[in-house]
């Protein structure tokens, strides 16, 4: 009889974990060569940006806030120019 395998991993709580192991395998990613322009790219983001506008304005409370921060992560051009470039 063989000995059990063992996997290490980054605890994210302490505690004991029992049950079968799945090992995930990553997808093959497909080189289709789709890219989009950078006028296509500030399209999706301006109509993202106005989506989440309307939507602040039937939410409250946490949801509002949520929603707020996303919008401003959109608004943030230091997050979108790696993107853009």
């Amino acid at each position: 009889m063989s000995p059990p395998t063992q996997y290490k991993g980054l605890v994210a709580s302490a505690g004991l974990a029992r049950g079968p192991v799945f090992v995930v395998e990553a997808p093959a990613v497909s080189s289709s060569g789709t890219s989009f322009s950078a006028e296509e790219l500030q399209g999706a983001l301006l109509s993202a940006s106005t989506q989440l506008s309307e939507l602040m304005g039937s939410a409250s409370g946490e949801a509002a806030e949520i929603l707020e921060f996303q919008w401003a992560m959109l608004e943030d051009e230091s997050l979108s120019e790696g993107a853009l470039a």
